[in-house]
Protein backbone atom coordinates (compact mmCIF):
# COMPACT_ATOMS: atom_id res chain seq x y z
CA UNK A 1 0.00 0.00 0.00
CA UNK A 2 1.21 3.62 -1.10
CA UNK A 3 -0.18 6.68 1.60
CA UNK A 4 1.24 9.64 2.55
CA UNK A 5 2.87 11.05 5.57
CA UNK A 6 4.61 14.19 6.56
CA UNK A 7 8.17 14.41 8.63
CA UNK A 8 8.53 15.23 11.92
CA UNK A 9 11.69 14.93 12.90
CA UNK A 10 15.30 13.13 12.26
CA UNK A 11 16.20 10.07 14.02
CA UNK A 12 19.35 8.97 12.33
CA UNK A 13 20.60 9.13 8.93
CA UNK A 14 18.19 7.22 7.27
CA UNK A 15 15.85 6.86 9.85
CA UNK A 16 12.84 10.24 10.49
CA UNK A 17 9.71 10.14 12.39
CA UNK A 18 6.73 10.57 10.32
CA UNK A 19 3.28 10.87 11.32
CA UNK A 20 0.76 8.74 8.92
CA UNK A 21 -2.64 9.69 9.25
CA UNK A 22 -4.14 5.95 7.91
CA UNK A 23 -2.76 4.65 11.02
CA UNK A 24 -4.88 6.71 13.63
CA UNK A 25 -4.58 6.26 17.20
CA UNK A 26 -5.42 3.20 19.52
CA UNK A 27 -6.73 2.65 22.83
CA UNK A 28 -4.91 1.41 25.27
CA UNK A 29 -7.68 1.18 28.65
CA UNK A 30 -8.68 4.52 28.82
CA UNK A 31 -5.89 6.50 27.10
CA UNK A 32 -5.60 7.09 23.10
CA UNK A 33 -2.34 6.07 21.92
CA UNK A 34 -1.13 8.46 18.57
CA UNK A 35 -0.57 5.00 16.71
CA UNK A 36 0.31 7.91 13.25
CA UNK A 37 3.57 8.57 14.49
CA UNK A 38 6.23 5.73 13.83
CA UNK A 39 9.88 5.57 12.85
CA UNK A 40 10.26 5.21 8.89
CA UNK A 41 13.40 4.32 7.03
CA UNK A 42 13.93 6.03 3.93
CA UNK A 43 14.52 4.40 0.60
CA UNK A 44 16.92 6.22 -1.77
CA UNK A 45 19.71 5.19 -4.49
CA UNK A 46 23.12 4.95 -3.24
CA UNK A 47 25.09 8.74 -4.23
CA UNK A 48 21.44 10.71 -3.38
CA UNK A 49 21.50 13.58 -1.03
CA UNK A 50 19.10 13.14 1.81
CA UNK A 51 17.23 16.39 2.51
CA UNK A 52 14.06 15.67 3.83
CA UNK A 53 13.20 18.23 6.08
CA UNK A 54 10.62 18.80 8.88
CA UNK A 55 7.35 19.84 7.18
CA UNK A 56 7.31 17.51 4.07
CA UNK A 57 5.16 15.62 2.62
CA UNK A 58 6.46 12.29 1.49
CA UNK A 59 5.19 9.22 0.45
CA UNK A 60 4.94 5.93 2.15
CA UNK A 61 5.28 1.95 1.62
CA UNK A 62 4.73 -1.01 4.43
CA UNK A 63 7.94 -3.61 4.43
CA UNK A 64 5.73 -7.17 4.01
CA UNK A 65 2.71 -5.16 4.85
CA UNK A 66 3.56 -4.80 8.05
CA UNK A 67 2.63 -1.13 9.93
CA UNK A 68 5.42 -0.91 11.94
CA UNK A 69 7.63 -1.05 8.78
CA UNK A 70 7.17 1.71 7.08
CA UNK A 71 9.52 2.64 4.32
CA UNK A 72 9.92 6.83 2.95
CA UNK A 73 9.92 5.86 -0.66
CA UNK A 74 10.29 10.17 -1.62
CA UNK A 75 9.12 13.35 -1.79
CA UNK A 76 5.78 14.98 -3.05
CA UNK A 77 6.65 18.34 -4.77
CA UNK A 78 4.40 21.12 -4.83
CA UNK A 79 5.48 23.75 -6.87
CA UNK A 80 8.83 24.83 -8.60
CA UNK A 81 9.96 26.60 -5.24
CA UNK A 82 10.16 23.38 -3.55
CA UNK A 83 11.71 21.60 -6.23
CA UNK A 84 14.20 23.82 -6.73
CA UNK A 85 15.79 22.31 -3.37
CA UNK A 86 16.49 19.40 -3.97
CA UNK A 87 19.59 18.17 -3.89
CA UNK A 88 22.52 15.20 -5.00
CA UNK A 89 25.21 13.55 -4.22
CA UNK A 90 27.26 11.54 -6.49
CA UNK A 91 30.70 10.16 -7.26
CA UNK A 92 30.51 11.36 -10.98
CA UNK A 93 28.05 13.24 -13.15
CA UNK A 94 27.73 12.93 -16.44
CA UNK A 95 25.43 16.09 -18.87
CA UNK A 96 24.17 15.14 -22.02
CA UNK A 97 21.67 18.28 -22.33
CA UNK A 98 22.29 22.27 -21.97
CA UNK A 99 21.60 22.66 -18.24
CA UNK A 100 21.44 25.83 -16.13
CA UNK A 101 23.54 25.22 -12.90
CA UNK A 102 22.39 26.80 -9.55
CA UNK A 103 24.77 28.91 -8.16
CA UNK A 104 24.89 26.50 -5.26
CA UNK A 105 26.39 23.71 -7.64
CA UNK A 106 29.45 22.15 -6.00
CA UNK A 107 31.62 19.52 -7.52
CA UNK A 108 34.48 18.31 -5.30
CA UNK A 109 36.82 21.29 -4.42
CA UNK A 110 34.77 23.25 -7.60
CA UNK A 111 32.58 26.16 -6.81
CA UNK A 112 29.87 27.35 -9.45
CA UNK A 113 32.48 30.44 -10.11
CA UNK A 114 34.81 27.66 -10.76
CA UNK A 115 32.89 25.82 -13.32
CA UNK A 116 31.67 28.68 -15.00
CA UNK A 117 35.19 29.71 -15.17
CA UNK A 118 36.23 26.75 -17.51
CA UNK A 119 33.47 26.61 -19.51
CA UNK A 120 34.10 30.38 -20.72
CA UNK A 121 37.72 29.35 -21.14
CA UNK A 122 36.91 26.03 -23.51
CA UNK A 123 34.17 28.92 -25.53
CA UNK A 124 37.78 30.86 -26.12
CA UNK A 125 39.76 28.15 -26.75
CA UNK A 126 37.19 26.36 -28.98
CA UNK A 127 36.64 29.55 -31.18
CA UNK A 128 40.87 30.03 -31.78
CA UNK A 129 40.66 26.28 -32.56
CA UNK A 130 38.40 26.87 -35.06
CA UNK A 131 39.99 29.79 -36.75
CA UNK A 132 43.26 27.93 -36.80
CA UNK A 133 44.64 26.74 -40.15
CA UNK A 134 46.72 24.28 -39.87
CA UNK A 135 49.23 23.62 -42.75
CA UNK A 136 49.34 20.29 -44.22
CA UNK A 137 53.49 20.75 -43.58
CA UNK A 138 52.79 21.17 -39.81
CA UNK A 139 55.48 19.99 -37.98
CA UNK A 140 54.66 18.04 -34.83
CA UNK A 141 57.15 17.59 -31.53
CA UNK A 142 55.79 16.34 -28.65
CA UNK A 143 57.65 17.17 -24.60
CA UNK A 144 56.36 14.91 -22.27
CA UNK A 145 56.98 14.96 -18.27
CA UNK A 146 57.92 18.27 -17.82
CA UNK A 147 58.57 19.24 -14.75
CA UNK A 148 58.05 22.34 -13.25
CA UNK A 149 59.54 24.01 -9.53
CA UNK A 150 57.55 27.11 -7.79
CA UNK A 151 60.54 29.17 -9.41
CA UNK A 152 58.66 28.88 -12.57
CA UNK A 153 55.46 31.00 -11.64
CA UNK A 154 55.56 34.80 -11.13
CA UNK A 155 52.63 36.35 -10.52
CA UNK A 156 50.96 38.11 -13.42
CA UNK A 157 47.70 40.04 -14.26
CA UNK A 158 47.09 39.07 -17.37
CA UNK A 159 43.63 37.01 -16.63
CA UNK A 160 41.45 38.06 -13.51
CA UNK A 161 41.12 34.37 -12.41
CA UNK A 162 44.58 33.09 -12.53
CA UNK A 163 47.32 34.94 -10.05
CA UNK A 164 50.93 33.16 -11.26
CA UNK A 165 51.91 32.98 -15.05
CA UNK A 166 54.12 29.88 -15.44
CA UNK A 167 57.39 29.51 -18.09
CA UNK A 168 57.87 26.25 -19.63
CA UNK A 169 61.24 26.21 -21.16
CA UNK A 170 61.12 24.18 -24.29
CA UNK A 171 63.75 23.98 -26.92
CA UNK A 172 62.98 24.74 -30.50
CA UNK A 173 59.21 26.24 -29.79
CA UNK A 174 58.61 29.34 -32.10
CA UNK A 175 56.16 31.71 -30.61
CA UNK A 176 54.13 31.24 -33.82
CA UNK A 177 53.80 27.62 -32.65
CA UNK A 178 50.61 26.32 -31.33
CA UNK A 179 50.62 24.84 -28.27
CA UNK A 180 48.22 21.77 -26.41
CA UNK A 181 49.09 21.19 -22.69
CA UNK A 182 48.06 18.05 -21.46
CA UNK A 183 47.82 18.45 -17.60
CA UNK A 184 47.21 15.29 -15.77
CA UNK A 185 43.29 14.55 -14.63
CA UNK A 186 43.25 15.85 -11.36
CA UNK A 187 45.25 19.15 -12.65
CA UNK A 188 43.08 19.21 -15.31
CA UNK A 189 40.06 19.27 -12.98
CA UNK A 190 41.49 21.28 -10.21
CA UNK A 191 40.11 24.64 -11.96
CA UNK A 192 43.80 25.91 -10.88
CA UNK A 193 44.82 26.01 -14.31
CA UNK A 194 44.17 27.94 -17.43
CA UNK A 195 43.65 26.37 -21.05
CA UNK A 196 45.04 29.06 -22.38
CA UNK A 197 48.74 29.03 -23.31
CA UNK A 198 50.98 31.29 -25.22
CA UNK A 199 54.41 30.40 -26.86
CA UNK A 200 57.34 32.20 -27.23
CA UNK A 201 60.40 31.58 -28.78
CA UNK A 202 62.13 28.68 -26.36
CA UNK A 203 58.94 28.04 -24.59
CA UNK A 204 55.19 28.83 -23.21
CA UNK A 205 53.16 30.68 -21.39
CA UNK A 206 50.31 29.62 -18.85
CA UNK A 207 48.32 30.32 -16.07
CA UNK A 208 47.61 29.36 -13.10
CA UNK A 209 45.68 30.15 -9.34
CA UNK A 210 48.71 28.00 -7.45
CA UNK A 211 52.83 28.11 -7.53
CA UNK A 212 53.34 24.96 -6.22
CA UNK A 213 55.43 22.31 -8.28
CA UNK A 214 53.98 20.15 -10.81
CA UNK A 215 54.82 17.31 -13.72
CA UNK A 216 52.88 18.01 -17.24
CA UNK A 217 52.65 14.96 -18.80
CA UNK A 218 52.62 15.91 -22.40
CA UNK A 219 52.93 19.49 -24.30
CA UNK A 220 52.41 19.26 -28.06
CA UNK A 221 53.64 21.33 -30.14
CA UNK A 222 52.58 22.15 -34.32
CA UNK A 223 54.59 24.10 -36.14
CA UNK A 224 54.50 25.46 -39.35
Amino acid sequence: MLTKGIILDKISTNKYSVRIPILGTTSLGNTNVDSSIVESTICYAPGDYNNYINGDVVYVMFEDNQYDRPVIMGKLYIGVEEQANNLIKCSSLEVLHDVDLPETTKIGDLTYKDIKSMYDYQQIINSKIDNLDFPTSSIYKKFTNVSLNSSAFEEDTTYIEFQYRATVMLPGVKSSDVINIDFAMAEAISGNYSPVCESFNGGVYFWSKTNVPIVIPTIEVFSS
